[in-house]
Order: structure tokens, then sequence, then C-alpha cells
């Protein structure tokens, strides 16, 4: 089952009983943190599509909870490989984040960073091309839009699955063709409050492909595992806030919905700083000689990382600027952390001979 795309939001209750409209700065506020409910297996319904309706999600019960922030791609602890004027921080980016573009035209998913589920100290990244258009604004009643979007990303494995053999890494391969049409506005009423809503109803075909890298040999094995899924997300936005007010999602498109979230409580203030170390990684791309400044604070370690996961070289910064060599190694594109008492950056490194 795909875990919702988008988590969400307070939304304040509103008088208003017009259809609402969407604009660029109602949406994904830099500042905002809210924390959100989530339910597994909810005795709802999506209700039905058309002008004012009303939708109900009374009497869910929450499984766990989550936090959610929005910070300035200048403040995102995964660093600034990935475009974006706006990063949402998933668990204040334990869980993970999400690099989005906002303008007048359009919300947009440029990518994601996520924890090896393998080694948690891992972060991979997956960018999204093209990027996945998530909203168009000024979003309105009855307004459609499709596209497809690719991303894939490769993690480390070293055991057997079965197959007797070791397999070094996995390859994830998917292309998702999404469509999405605002069919309905109306109220809709959480454990919150009553909200009044445009809904979004979201469907996706998922094509997902898997490539095993066998260690013994050295040899990628393409499409060993290919999948096809359809799923239907329902999402409800209101005019004058930050996050849509609930999500739901129907993931075999049978007409029931398998989880939902919904907002329990949101922070709007100054923009959170990151704890991880300041530091700056140059030339990048680089032939294999870099330059690490960390301002402030020469009490940091390096830990070089290939895009598996794996440790390639690692050392101590004594002085705020450091040279690293790594002419050794191969082209290629690398993981370079860096951490101290007060948290982890992680930059992006290319090698280029």
């Amino acid at each position: 089952m795909k875990t919702i795309l988008y988590t969400l939001a307070l939304l304040a209750c509103s008088a208003a009983t017009a259809q609402p409209v969407i604009n660029q700065n109602d949406v994904f506020v830099i500042g905002t943190t809210g924390q959100y409910a989530y339910m597994l297996n909810p005795s709802v319904t999506s209700g039905n599509p058309g002008a004012n309706q009303t939708y109900s999600m009374t009497g869910v019960t929450p499984d766990w909870t989550l936090t959610q922030s929005f910070v300035s791609l200048a403040n995102s602890p995964f660093g600034q490989n990935m475009p974006a004027t706006v990063v949402m921080l998933i668990d204040q980016g334990t869980s993970g984040a999400s690099y989005f573009t906002k303008n007048a035209s359009g919300l947009y998913l440029n990518g994601t960073y996520t924890p090896d589920w393998n080694n948690a100290s891992i972060v991979l990244e997956e960018p999204y091309v093209p990027a996945m258009q998530v909203a168009t604004f000024p979003m309105t009643y009855q307004q459609t839009n499709s596209g497809t979007t690719y991303h894939e990303i490769t993690f480390f494995v070293g055991m057997d699955l079965g197959q007797g053999w070791v397999t070094d890494s996995i390859r994830r391969r998917t292309t998702e063709e999404y469509t999405y049409e605002i069919d309905g506005w109306g109220t809709l009423t959480t454990p919150a409050g009553t909200y009044t809503v445009l809904r979004q109803k979201t469907t996706t075909i998922t094509y997902d492909s898997a490539d095993y890298y066998r260690a013994d040999n050295n040899t990628w094995l393409n499409n060993l595992d290919i999948s096809q899924s359809l799923s239907v997300s329902y999402t409800f936005w209101a005019a004058g806030e930050t996050f849509p007010v609930a999500e739901m999602l129907d993931a075999g498109d049978d007409g029931m919905i398998d989880d939902c979230i919904w907002i329990t409580s949101i922070t709007t203030g100054i923009e959170p700083v990151t704890n991880g170390p300041a530091v700056n990684a140059y030339p990048n791309p680089t032939n294999g000689i870099i330059t690490l400044e960390s301002a402030g604070d020469a009490n940091n370690t390096w830990t070089l990382l290939d895009l598996n996961g794996r440790v390639i070289n690692a050392g101590s910064i004594r002085n705020t600027r450091e040279t690293l060599d790594f002419t050794a190694l191969a082209e290629g594109v690398y993981m370079l952390k860096v951490e101290n008492t007060n948290g982890i950056t992680t930059k992006r490194i290319v090698i280029q001979h």
C-alpha cells in the first residue's frame, strides 16, 4: 500500500459558504509546523463529487501521529542539491523530506529524501523527472490536470534474498501517470472542526520495476520484479490555510478508504533553523580534491558514502578548513556526511576526472 504522499496541517474554521479558491500564498507556508493524526482502515467514505457537498470524517481515531514542518531550501538538513522553494520535513526530518517548487502557476514535487530502511543514518535521494504537479493555481472547482513522472532509487542490501546468490543492491524504478480533478466543494467535518473545502481527486497508475545487482559477478539483473498498481486519493483544500484539511486514500480504487489523515494542531512562527553543522564543500563537481569549510566549529567528523550507503572513507575535521583527497575514487556521485553533537549535514559530491 502506498503511503499518502502529502501529510496535512490545521485549518482554521471558516464561516464562508461560497465556493473557495486556492492561491499560491494559501498553501505550504515556510515557518509552519503541524501535528497530524493517521488512521488505518477508517470507517469513512470519500463522499460525492459536485457542488455544495457535505463530507464527514467524524468518529475517526488516530493510530499514530506525525509532525511536519515547512522550511526554506537554505535551512533543509538534506542540503540544496535538489531544487525547491519550500521543503517539507516529516517528523522534523527524521522520517525524510519532500522538495517542492511553488509559484503562481502551481505546486510541483521535485523529489524526496528518505532514510535507508537498512541503515537510518543513510539518506537516499530520489529526484522526480519531470517534477510532479501537485496542484494548479488558482485552484478552482472543475479544474483538471494530468502528467507523468519518473523516479528511481538505489539502496544497499548485502544478503541472499532467496535467489541463491547475494544481492548487493536493488534499484527501484518507478513511473507514475497521474490525473487530478477538483471534482467537488462544500464542507468537511473532522475531529478538529468544520471547514469549507475544495475536493481534489487524484488517480495514479504506478509502474514499478526492480533491478538486482549480483555481488558474485558484478552484474545488474534488470526487471526481476515488475508491478502495476492503481490508487485514488481525495485531498481537501481550504483557502487561506497552509495545508489541506485532510486526505483519504483508496489504494485499490475499490471504493474503500484504506487510510486517512487529518490535522490536530498547528504552530506558525519563525522558520526553524536546522541543527546540523554549517558546511561548504567545493569545488563540486570535483576531480577528487575537495575543500571542506565548517563555520565556527572544528569538532566535526565526516563520512563519505556511495549511493548504496556503503562507507568509502571517514575522518575528523580538526580545523575550520580542511582539504580532502578523493582522487583515487572512481567517477560518480557520492554522499558526504558531516556530523557534530548538534546534528548531521549531508552534501552530494560529484567526482569527475
